[in-house]
């Protein structure tokens, strides 16, 4: 605190009147005290005024002194005090100074100035007090604020004292301005142990600095000890002049660094007065804090809730918890562990742990973990009050990372687990080695780097018809039970390039094995027969591919111009697989296809082309960039066994066709110069500018000359008619994508699925197919189209508003704290997200546009329908969540991992979808701040999710009001508003509104 207690500053008064001797000229002197030489001013002081509890520049203006006063306020081994007043006046016989009218007095920097000063030497009391609309204030430079009274009586022999209508302030964390109609102090002494107190009566404690302040604490006594603590009973809150809370007391330690203490417990309104026989209370935040050391602290606390009239959706609880926090600057480490039991009424427990560890063992190496870990999900979903905790997962990773000279090594893991199911996602481990490039010589540079990765998911949800085992139990009655499913994917990868003279030569090693440990149906071709077909269910599928391609890269040609890049490298005759392949039908050996060579040829220049500009415009330029490349491959041949591994036949098999094929990628950018405004009021100048009119990019289209010649070969021999040239395209995929300056955050990009079937068969067909659409609009106060179009276009300019001002601190702290909910573990630390809402700068609003639809499957294999209502089946005792699930997992769902198996597997079908999501933030007022967010389904036609939030600064104060509503009639309201001061002091209120059942 920069502003000590009363008591401390009181005592001060002590100490600077103690050495009190003036000089006078009609009365003789009273010898002074060996370590003090009175000084007696030659002219007035002057007094600058003082606001109460403020602090103005000096609080007296001394007059200017003299040789023979400076040379004894240079005197060594003496304390000067030096007074000034309209009239000084010592009465030697009874021994007692008076000072009035305006008076000062200054000793060792602390300051007294009041109208009247009364020393009586001989009963050693100092009594000092002010006229009307005056007050005595005591100054000291080592403490924070002033001390205004009315009045001051003080006894130096037993170093107590009594003050009228005192007020000044106390700094903990928050500032606070304290009042009392009297104060009694008692002055620390060293002989008998006494320490520095001050007591108060009939005062008001406020954080509010206003002349009228917007709330107060009114309290009928106070206590303050030796800078320690701070006490008020009974207290009664009052905003304005309205009471509105009684408190029992207000507590507050006043010692500065982190001390041990209670938590402060936090409860709504409702749980003080019931707005309704079905409400249940809730308490939270009843612990302790623990101020172990300087390097760590903990706290345990608990949260609960009533079990009365408990129901499946609202069960009661009990929930411990406790938190451990560390940090050693000094040894680079630093961290925390939390730790949560949670028991429901009915009977369900759920324990989470929590670490976050980060440690640097030297400038190189270094280490960070986060791991959350619960024992039962379930439990979370049930009490969670926040779509994030219902719907979220629960993330873990640990990374460890070194540079050992040239090299960079990084090894660690991940998991996550879903919450309300019990998937579990675990990825590990994960290395990677790498290193610059390695000058071997002046001819040769080699750069190697390899890495390895291994994810498992486990007990994932039922899928298809082969998800159960049936058996009959004791009494011969058919039953079932839940296979397990699990997946495995493990991928290791060395590349090792040399550069010999200029030659880039490519060596790259890959292995990669999937497996999925349940069972699934597979359609069996025979390799030369298509016609036999049979449908075979394996236990386990699995495929493992290891790979080696290598390749030289000539020295480029006609660089900054055209840009020519040849090479030559040696492939797979079928580029979907590797060159030695395992599969459940190899049984368990591996079967190799062949190589063959691969000569390319590169072009990539940029053309430019300059037009005249009109309207608000300078000049357009045009900029063409196109990817040409030409490649060639001869014949190749692969194997039976290989096709058979791969689920292929040989009738319908082209991928050892020659390949000749011709590749274009193409990006367009169209650009214009604003004109120089004259008249330009804007606050930014524009001369010279180039904006972006339309940027478009489109991904690479391959033609295969070989494969048009002889799917058209093909055709004639079937009796088929001919395809057209497009067939001869070798490329699956195709997106367009558009960008535009005239429309802030434009960016729109379309996705085609261009064949039907596989590209390695004949039977695949040329069928153009859209498979999404995305498109994102972005407008906000700097980034008005509307200027940039009227400056085009020659309008006025309309007047556009200055930078919002800079949030104040406690703005700033919530940004802070909003990063922080959003990576806030399951298990320690609790949350208070009402409270950190930051306001946004100016108005923004954004708009994304996505749909995404999977092309109709064709063939005879099983086709697995995602449905997202059994996704969230789980969820369905709980309405307004398993309406949320069923939305979210709509517009957006989980990604199944269809991993690239061997054909004739199951397909993976989702339900296609369409949303619009649309968020808008703005300060409607200086001090009213709404948020807006929306998704709407245009496949269910109905909004999938719906907030407004309003919050209102109210200097001292923050109210919150949220309004949640869904489509099916569920709604929530939530009221909140907490003292900026003291968070936990807060009222709100919670309804919920389920459907009808």
């Amino acid at each position: 605190m920069t502003g000590g207690s009363p008591a401390r500053a009181f005592s001060l008064v002590a100490a600077l009147m103690i050495g009190v001797a003036p000089l006078s000229a009609q009365e003789p002197p009273v010898a002074p005290p060996a370590d003090t030489v009175p000084v007696q001013p030659a002219s007035a002081c002057q007094f600058p005024a003082v606001p109460d509890t403020g602090r103005a520049p000096s609080l007296v203006e001394w007059p200017a002194t003299d040789t023979l006063v400076r040379a004894m306020l240079a005197r060594q081994g003496y304390v000067a005090t030096r007074y000034c007043a309209d009239t000084v006046m010592f009465d030697a016989a009874n021994r007692i100074l008076r000072l009035r009218g305006r008076a000062a007095i200054e000793r060792d920097g602390t300051v007294l100035v009041g109208d009247s000063v009364v020393y009586d030497d001989s009963s050693r009391t100092l009594f000092a007090y002010a006229g009307p609309g005056r007050a005595v204030t005591l100054r000291d430079p080592a403490q924070g604020d002033d001390i205004v009274a009315e009045w001051i009586d003080y006894d130096l022999e037993t170093r107590t004292g009594r003050v009228g209508n005192v007020r000044t302030a106390v700094t903990s964390g928050q500032r606070w301005i304290l009042h009392a109609d009297r104060m009694a102090i008692q002055v620390a002494d060293s002989a008998t142990g006494q320490p520095t107190s001050a007591f108060g009566f009939h005062g008001t404690i406020t954080s509010c600095d206003l002349e009228e302040p917007h709330y107060h604490f009114a309290a009928r006594e106070m206590k303050m000890v030796s800078r320690n603590i701070m006490v008020s009973r009974p207290a009664i809150l009052y905003i304005r002049d309205i009471p509105v809370m009684w408190l029992p007391f207000v507590f507050q330690d006043l010692r500065e660094g982190r001390r041990s203490g209670i938590l402060s417990p936090r409860l709504g309104f409702s749980d003080i007065v019931r707005n309704s026989p079905s409400y249940r209370r809730q308490l939270e935040n009843i612990g302790y804090y623990f101020a172990i050391n300087d390097y760590m602290d903990g706290r345990v606390w608990l949260d609960w809730r009533s079990g009365a009239r408990a129901t499946s959706l609202d069960p009661g609880w009990i929930r411990w918890s406790g938190e451990w926090q560390y940090n050693w600057i000094d040894r680079f480490l630093g961290g925390r562990m939390g730790f949560e039991h949670h028991r429901l009424t009915d009977g369900r427990r759920s324990t989470g742990v929590s670490w976050q560890h980060r440690q640097q063992f030297s400038a190189s190496s270094s280490m960070n973990a986060n791991i959350n870990y619960m024992t039962n999900t379930q439990v979370r979903r049930q009490t969670g009050f926040e779509a994030a905790e219902v719907l979220g997962t629960i993330s873990s990773n640990v990374n460890y990372s070194n540079r050992i000279g040239p090299a960079s090594i990084s090894l660690g893991g991940s998991s996550q687990q879903q919450v309300g199911r019990d998937e579990l996602s675990v990825g590990f481990p994960s290395f990677s080695i790498s290193t610059g490039s390695l000058n071997l010589g002046e001819w040769l540079v080699w750069t190697p780097s390899f890495s390895t990765s291994n994810n498992l998911r486990l007990r994932l949800p039922p899928q298809g018809q082969y998800s159960y085992r049936y058996f009959l139990d004791a009494g011969g009655v058919l039953d079932s039970v839940p296979l397990r499913r699990d997946e495995r994917t493990t991928n290791a990868s060395f590349d090792t390039p040399l550069q010999i003279f200029g030659f880039k030569w490519r060596n790259s090693f890959t292995v990669t094995e999937q497996a999925r440990n349940y069972p699934e149906p597979r359609l069996i071709q025979d390799v030369r027969d298509t016609s036999i077909r049979v449908t075979r269910i394996f236990d386990r599928t699995h495929r493992t591919s290891i790979n080696w391609e290598t390749g030289f890269e000539l020295p480029g040609m006609s660089r900054g111009r055209w840009n020519i890049a040849p090479s030559v490298s040696l492939v797979n005759v079928d580029p979907s697989a590797g060159f030695w392949v395992r599969t459940e039908r190899t049984g368990g050996e591996f079967v190799r296809q062949t190589k063959r060579l691969r000569y390319s040829l590169g072009i990539s220049p940029t053309l430019f082309g300059l037009w005249p500009g009109f309207a608000g415009f300078e000049r357009f330029r045009h900029a063409l960039s196109p990817s040409l490349s030409w490649s060639y491959s001869p014949k190749g041949d692969v194997s039976d066994e290989f096709l058979a591994a791969i689920n292929q036949t040989r009738p319908t098999y082209i991928g050892a066709l020659p390949a000749h094929q011709l590749s274009l990628g193409l990006s367009q950018n169209i650009e214009g110069r604003l004109r120089a405004a004259e008249t330009d009021t804007a606050s930014q100048p524009t001369e010279g500018r180039k904006v972006t009119l339309l940027r478009i990019t489109t991904s690479s289209l391959s033609y295969d000359f070989e494969r048009a010649a002889e799917l058209r070969r093909r055709s004639r021999e079937a009796g088929r008619p001919a395809p057209g040239l497009l067939a001869g395209f070798a490329t699956s995929t195709f997106r367009l994508g558009l960008t535009s300056e005239m429309v802030p955050g434009f960016d729109i990009g379309v996705d085609y699925s261009l064949f039907e079937g596989s590209l390695q068969s004949d039977t695949s067909r040329f069928k153009p197919y859209r498979t999404g659409i995305s498109a994102t609009m972005r407008f906000d106060e700097k980034t008005n189209p509307w200027i940039l179009m009227s400056r085009i276009f020659g309008l006025a300019v309309p007047s556009q508003s200055v930078d919002p001002p800079a949030s104040p601190a406690g703005e700033q702290t919530d940004s802070l704290l909003v990063r922080e909910v959003g990576s806030m573990p399951i298990a320690g630390r609790s949350r208070q997200s009402e409270l950190m809402v930051a306001r946004p700068a100016g108005w923004s609003a954004d708009f994304t546009f996505s749909a995404q639809r999977q092309r109709p499957p064709v063939g005879t294999g099983e086709v697995i329908i995602f449905d997202p209502f059994a996704h969230c089946e789980e969820l369905r005792d709980n309405p307004p969540i398993y309406d949320l699930c069923v939305r979210n997992v709509h517009a957006n769902p989980p990604l199944i991992d269809t991993l690239s198996q061997t054909t004739g597997g199951p397909l993976y079908q989702y339900p296609p979808t369409m949303t619009m999501q649309a968020n808008l933030g703005l300060n409607v007022t200086p001090l009213w701040t709404m948020r807006w967010s929306t998704m709407y389904d245009f496949q269910g036609k109905s909004f999938a999710s719906h907030s407004v939030s309003l919050q209102r600064d109210m200097h001292d104060w923050r109210a919150i009001f949220a309004f949640n509503q869904s489509p099916n009639g569920n709604f929530a309201f939530t009221f909140f508003i907490a003292l900026k001061a003291e968070p936990d002091l807060k009222f709100d209120y919670r309804s919920r509104t389920y459907r009808a059942q």
